[in-house]
């Protein structure tokens, strides 16, 4: 839905899963977010793992 080095807004769908597919074949349907050019004095914060919904803010 986007291609490397475009710019996307906060909200903004980038891939889609068929994950009916995925957890047909048995496999682990977690998601990692990694923060590759983290802002510098911007403080980054973990959360438990939990299920969300499609948009839901997640916030500790």
């Amino acid at each position: 839905m986007v291609k490397q080095g475009d710019k996307v807004k906060a909200g903004q769908p980038c891939v889609e899963v068929d994950w009916a597919t995925i957890k047909a074949a048995g496999l682990d349907t977690s998601t990692m977010l990694i923060i590759t050019e983290p802002v510098d004095g911007k403080e980054y914060q973990s959360i438990d793992n939990q299920a969300v919904e499609c948009m839901q803010k997640v916030n500790k």
